[in-house]
């Protein structure tokens, strides 16, 4: 339908279903917050890099890899964890000492582009932050 001129609305919480879409409008508390194709969300939208950690026990380092200095998020993404900071490398070299101080190979450890999921957290935390200027939501 769409390739014959029929626009298609779509909504949906799941942001894996969003990436098949050929234009998105993020909505967060009843407002627009970005519009666009998906790539254009996550590169323009995007202003942190996103890290991708692959490792054993992934889900139970999230806190301490959200506890170093520069990263600002980090969340379970399938069996791992995806890092949202300022400075990726950086990052990467303080997340590699951490699992060398446990004794912990990283199976995967590199910048990625962002998953749609990445930017509506990124975008939603930024909202917040605008309407709660005194709250603190990185480090």
């Amino acid at each position: 339908m769409a390739g014959e001129g029929t626009t298609v609305f779509v909504t949906t919480h799941y942001m894996d279903e969003a990436e098949y879409c050929d234009r998105l409008g993020l909505i967060y508390r009843g407002q627009l917050i970005a519009l666009g194709t998906p790539a254009q969300l996550k590169t323009e939208f995007m202003t942190e890099e996103v890290l991708e950690l692959k490792c054993h026990g992934a889900q139970e380092l999230m806190e301490e890899v959200e506890a170093l200095d520069g990263v600002k998020h980090a969340a379970l993404y399938g069996n791992g964890l995806h890092v949202v900071t300022a400075d990726g490398e950086k990052s990467i070299s303080a997340i590699r000492a951490l699992l060398a101080g446990k004794g912990i190979a990283a199976d995967r450890l590199e910048k990625i582009v962002p998953s749609l999921e990445d930017v509506f957290v990124s975008l939603i935390e930024m909202r917040d932050r605008q309407d709660s200027p005194q709250r603190e939501f990185s480090r």
